[in-house]
């Protein structure tokens, strides 16, 4: 009995770290979808291009940003002396962030991480070309309790607030309605009583 018990506890053991897997730390996701940017980014510049130098504009976590790109691409997002020599590539982050969304089950909400990064090549020369980026996106089915464990307010792209929970017809009109009859039905009941 007792290894039927430990077989079965060993079992839900093992699920419950399966299904914790699937979802990450909104922190590392987003940190692993920004380096795959800067792995595209990398390979869109590696001809011939010499030093490089990363920069991120208009946005909050722009340093943030420019440190997870530039480790992706080995580069530097810091001006050197020969700054001139270094081929810079801007990247303006045009939706980088998570959102929640209602779930039809009220203690549950869909989380979606979004990486949308337009970047551009700036020659030494000052010429500019566009490198063709698509937009990353990751959605899974949460908890509100599991969306609040993965999410970290260290940077503003990290957290965001969670939905109200959705709601049927029946606990907005139905519920209500019963309440109000019920209280009415008791009020006469009770006047009726005492008036004979």
């Amino acid at each position: 009995m007792i290894r039927l018990l430990w077989l079965v506890a060993a079992c839900v053991s093992t699920w419950c770290q399966a299904h914790a897997q699937q979802a990450g730390f909104t922190t590392d996701e987003l940190r692993s979808m920004i380096a795959s940017v800067g792995t595209m980014v990398s390979s869109a510049t590696a001809a011939g291009s010499g030093p490089v130098r990363v920069d991120v504009v208009a946005h909050a976590d722009a340093a943030w940003i420019a440190t997870i790109l530039t480790s992706a691409m080995g580069t530097t997002s810091e001006p050197t002396s020969n700054a001139a020599s270094h081929l810079v590539v801007r990247c303006t982050p045009i939706d980088v962030g998570v959102r929640y969304e209602a779930h039809e089950h009220a203690d549950s909400v869909r989380r979606t991480i979004v990486v949308n990064i337009a970047a551009a090549v700036v020659d030494a020369d000052g010429t500019q070309r566009v490198i063709p980026l698509a937009e990353q996106r990751h959605s899974v089915v949460l908890s509100r309790s599991q969306a609040l464990a993965l999410q970290s307010k260290q940077h503003s792209c990290t957290w965001a607030e969670l939905p109200a929970p959705a709601t049927s017809f029946w606990q907005d009109i139905l519920e209500p309605a019963v309440f109000v009859g019920a209280a009415v039905v008791t009020t006469v009941l009770f006047f009726t009583v005492r008036s004979q």
